[in-house]
């Protein structure tokens, strides 16, 4: 039989044969826990589906235990587990499982003598990697089994403590242990005790006071109670103690503790606080850490904050170094700031050598045997931060910094994290410390509001919170009113008593480090009027290739002045973008700004076009051609195009609202009539009638009948979708009024086609017909193949409504082989449908699952998931017809979450089929 090992005091490890195996899947890892923290005894197969699969059990309990057996089985060999009955039993003897040979190394210890039990005890504890049980795969172990190992551990660690201090073996390295341990267990007396015996024991008695003061209060406050006796002994024995220190201890009044105080205002961040302490109980060596994020954002309060939360891990001294890198002086060179941490651990002025990588090797020699925090606030980069970092030890730097720092995560495997703004709650709890409880809680929604105009950066929100505490008479949503625009924003939360809280002196310590093309690239990307942009649109605005724009935003995002959450989509908060606006305004020439709107508005218009192509195979005539730098954007499909209208609905939007209000007439109505039929596929009435009401304002003053005509037949068709009928059909006899006058047959024909889909609607299939025979008949006349396919299949559809299957087929045959000619697969793909509905309507089920399975092909060829799932509806009513129920579960189940996404009003009709069927259970 191989040699197996199964480890899960720590990670979970299998070996076989001394090979470590991977074992990828999470039921696999937690059978061979469950079994392997009972070697050698039998495991019923009811534990192990508890333990294994927890309330979530699987159909067939027994029979998956069984084949999970098997496949762990082929893992280890089939000798190694046995089926016995009424379960399993793991065939390894107590020291192949670590769990089980450290209970063994535990119990023989607690029977034998000091001297004997400590090698024993120091055995037990080099099996110790980690949290048990962490990943083996199992919650119910975890809950059940997992606290008693660790009960078992601490009572190692406590009794090997207690015979290394009774030996007289304190010493540094102890107490940094025993430091760590309280820290994860910070309610375990027995433990606190051994740590404040160890540091009086170390000649550290102030900090053992300390240490029992903080763990008295904390029980007082989380527990209500008082020290335990052996915990109070503890503390009587180091007030009567006058024993020396131990030889070569460091004297507790020579370590310094410089960290600046940490305010009373401190709400929040308990995301960032995990994360600083899961990283730092990770860190197997000296640590690196780097907390960065845009000015204001509150880095050096959170820094302050947790390096007191973790200063009694450091026993060695807590340091605080400015470096200056972002503000109104020049950044501490690398020699000062070297100079500066030396004295501070006690290099005397007249060994403190010369040249900066001279004092970079001493830091690292007299940080090599200490536990030292290092916080260094403000760097400005890789360069300035890089002397300071000790070689070796368990010291830690934690960095604070505008910059990325990228240079120290990659060569230094620092640890590091984004400081974002506030979440509307910490906002709230933030300005509720400033006005008070009772004011905040009143105007619950001025506050959030407050918080989207301050950038929800704390220390703007403190600025703005205290101007209303000044101003006692004036409500919150008076505060927020003077706040609407950039400029006000800016001018309001400015302090002329103190420019380091100014906003515009804060961003501008970031600005000034800009290279020219950046900075340049920051005023203008201002112009852009969504929250997000991407660097095809960037380098529209800036005029270049987006190569080139990719590496300036990439810049822009290395200092925080810009922000990167997802692949390709840049953003930055409110009051950072007025900032960027206002310099705009102040350094770009007029013209420049508007060449640049306009390369701006070419981008999205032409890509517009590009996406309504792809995803309806056909589109308006092309826009007049962009300037030779921009570079549309291309779709691979329906699906792509559509994603990309979902993603960037509400910019497209704004980029409508920026044309009209720049005056581009011209881009504002094209815009709003490539979005028609995105919006209305989506069902986005309310932007359809914003969009194309700027459209109508814009058309006005153009000499452009084609546009009026567009526009007026785009806005028709908004009000129709949003109930306002009469209004609506009165724009539509406008649009078609003017088209025939101009003899506009392919216009004429389009708004005739309108009418006749709102007609069928609106359930009046008779009179559609007559309007959409008149479309079909102006479609003709303009010799124009694709208008005249949609005249066609919208006068099917309308037929196919009336009952007139023969007709409707008969129009439907003609459309499908003019989208051939002119592959148009979407529409093919409607026409087909068409078809399958009538033949379902006429109990034709044959025929119709052959028509929706054409239908379902053209739609996965352009990736149209949406328009599949329609397609399936028709076939699993086929089914339903053909009494093939299992086909039809099928169908219409794998097209039901495909409407539910969408919002489709056909997922009633979906769960009713389901539900009607023989056999549905109440999940269908």
């Amino acid at each position: 039989m191989a040699e197996v090992r199964i480890a899960v005091l720590g990670a979970f490890e299998l070996f076989l044969d001394g090979r470590r195996l991977s074992v990828t899947s999470r039921r696999q890892r937690a059978v061979l826990a469950a079994l392997a923290l009972s070697a050698g005894h039998v495991v019923t197969s009811e534990t192990l589906v508890e333990q294994v699969w927890d309330a979530a059990l699987p159909d067939h309990p027994r029979a998956n235990v069984q084949t999970l057996i098997n496949r762990v089985r082929a893992l280890v060999g089939t000798d190694v587990i046995a089926t016995v009955p009424g379960g399993y039993r793991l065939e390894l003897p107590v020291d192949a499982v670590d769990a089980l040979a450290f209970g063994r190394l535990a119990t023989i210890a607690a029977g034998q003598p000091a001297d004997a039990a400590r090698p024993t005890l120091v055995a037990a504890k080099r099996l110790w990697r980690g949290d048990p049980l962490t990943d083996a795969g199992s919650e119910v172990l975890l809950r059940d089994r997992a606290p008693a190992l660790v009960e078992q551990y601490l009572g190692v660690i406590e009794r090997l403590a207690e015979l290394r201090l009774r030996d007289g073996d304190a010493s540094a390295g102890l107490v940094s242990e025993l430091t760590e341990l309280v820290h994860r267990y910070p309610l375990r007396e027995s433990l606190w005790a051994r740590l404040i015996t160890a540091l009086a024991a170390v000649g550290r008695p102030a900090d053992a006071l300390s240490a029992y003061q903080r763990i008295r209060q904390r029980l007082a406050d989380e527990l209500g109670s008082d020290p335990s006796p052996e915990l109070r002994q503890a503390y009587t024995q180091i007030l009567a103690d006058d024993r020396p220190a131990t030889p070569g201890a460091p004297d507790a009044r020579g370590v310094p503790r410089q960290l600046p105080p940490s305010t009373a205002r401190f709400v929040g961040r308990t995301g960032e606080i995990a994360a600083l302490d899961a990283a730092l109980a990770e860190q197997p060596g000296p640590g690196l850490m780097v907390l960065h994020g845009p000015g204001g954002v509150g880095k050096t309060t959170l820094a302050v904050r947790w390096a007191h939360r973790v200063a009694d891990r450091f026993p060695d001294g807590q340091l605080y170094l400015d470096l200056g890198g972002f503000g109104t002086e020049e950044p501490l060179d690398a020699a000062a700031a070297l100079d500066s941490v030396l004295r501070a651990l006690g290099v005397p002025a007249a060994d403190m050598p010369r040249e900066a990588r001279d004092r970079s090797a001493l830091l690292r020699t007299v940080l090599a045997d200490r536990r030292v925090l290092l916080l260094l606030d403000n760097a400005r980069d890789t360069a300035q931060v890089r002397p300071l970092v000790p070689g070796g030890g368990a010291s830690l730097v934690l960095v604070t910094s505008r910059n990325q720092l990228r240079g120290l995560v990659v060569r230094d495997h620092a640890w590091h994290r984004q400081v974002r703004g506030m979440s509307t709650a910490e906002a709230a709890e933030l300005v509720a410390t400033v006005v008070g409880t009772a004011r905040a809680g009143a105007e619950p929604a001025e506050v959030a509001r407050l918080a989207e105009l301050c950038g929800r950066l704390p220390l703007m929100l403190v600025v703005a919170s205290e101007q209303a505490v000044r101003l006692s008479g004036t409500s919150l949503a008076e505060l927020v009113s003077t706040l609407r625009t950039g400029a006000e924003r800016l001018a309001r939360l400015a302090d002329a008593t103190d420019g380091e809280i100014d906003p515009r002196t804060v961003f501008s310590w970031s600005y000034r480090r800009l290279a020219a093309p950046a900075a340049r690239a920051f005023r203008l990307l201002s112009l852009h009027p969504g929250g997000e942009v991407t660097t095809d649109v960037a380098a529209a605005l800036l005029g270049t290739d987006p190569a080139r724009a990719r590496a300036l935003l990439d810049a822009l995002t290395s200092i925080s002045l810009l922000d990167n959450d997802r692949p390709d989509r840049f953003h930055r908060h409110d009051l950072l973008a007025a900032y960027a606006t206002e310099l705009c305004a102040a350094e770009e020439p007029p013209a420049e700004r508007q060449a640049a709107r306009r390369r701006m508005l070419d981008w999205y218009l032409h890509t517009l076009w590009r996406a309504r192509a792809a995803a309806f195979s056909a589109s308006p005539q092309a826009p007049r051609p962009a300037a030779p730098v921009v570079s549309p954007g291309t779709f691979d499909g329906v699906e792509d195009a559509s994603a990309w209208y979902r993603d960037t609905r509400r910019i497209l939007v704004a980029v409508v609202e920026t044309a009209a209000s720049g005056g581009d007439d011209r881009h504002c109505w094209q815009l709003s009539n490539l979005l028609r039929p995105f919006q209305q596929l989506a069902h986005d009435v309310d932007d359809q009638l914003h969009t194309t009401a700027l459209a109508v304002r814009a058309v006005e003053s153009c000499d452009d009948d084609t546009a009026r005509v567009a526009t007026w037949h785009d806005r028709g068709i908004a009000l129709n979708n949003s109930g306002a009928h009469q209004e609506g059909d009165a724009w539509l006899h406008r649009a078609l009024d003017l088209a025939e006058r101009r003899g506009d047959d392919q216009s004429v024909a389009a708004v005739l086609s309108s009418f006749g889909v709102e007609l069928t609607k609106r359930g009046r299939a008779d009179a559609a017909i007559s309007f959409l025979h008149r479309s079909v008949t102006a479609a003709r006349r303009a010799d124009q193949p694709l208008r005249l396919g949609h005249s066609l299949l919208n006068l099917a559809f309308a037929e196919g409504s009336a009952g007139e299957f023969e007709s409707s087929d008969e129009h439907s045959i003609e459309a499908l082989a003019i989208y051939r000619r002119h592959s148009a697969p979407y529409q093919q793909s409607l026409v087909l449908a068409n078809l399958a509905e009538n033949a379902v309507d006429r109990a034709d089920a044959r025929t119709a699952v052959s028509y929706a399975d054409q239908s379902l092909a053209l739609l996965g060829d352009i990736d149209d998931a949406t328009g599949a799932a329609g397609a399936m509806v028709i076939k699993g009513r086929a089914l339903l017809l053909l009494a093939d129920y299992d086909q039809a579960r099928r169908v219409l189940r794998q097209a039901l979450p495909i409407l539910e996404r969408s919002d489709d009003p056909q997922v009633t009709q979906v769960h009713e089929l389901l539900a009607g069927m023989p056999g549905a259970d109440r999940r269908h």
